[in-house]
């Protein structure tokens, strides 16, 4: 790991400082993530069904977190789920990311 003067870890760095126990279990820390995250984050299966929608995509979508679990993009976003999906399904079936993909929608829940 690169320091800088004063000892810690250099700008770009890409391993965190932490304790060792720190990531020992990756659900905890994914748990902490999506709870303090102030990014809409979601995990969902490969039938775009979510499976985990933290509460700040939540209040984004205008639908409780716990009404998420188990339905689609499309049934959560509606039309709007047009401009979404392809890229999602992209991401799928190449295992590449999308990068730089900006969009606006009205969601149904803002109407």
């Amino acid at each position: 790991m690169r320091s800088d003067p004063t000892g810690g870890p250099s700008a770009g760095d890409p391993n965190p400082v932490a304790h060792p126990d720190a990531f020992s279990d990756p659900e905890k820390l994914l748990a902490a993530y999506f709870r303090s995250s102030t990014v809409g984050l979601c995990i969902l299966d490969s039938e775009l069904r979510y499976l985990a929608v933290n509460s700040t995509l939540a209040s984004m979508n205008g639908i409780p977190a716990a009404n998420h679990i188990g339905r689609t993009v499309r049934e959560i976003l509606g039309d709007a789920a047009d401009i979404v999906e392809s890229g999602i399904r992209r991401v799928l079936s190449t295992g590449e990311p999308v990068a730089d993909l900006e969009f606006s929608i009205v969601l149904p829940t803002r109407m």
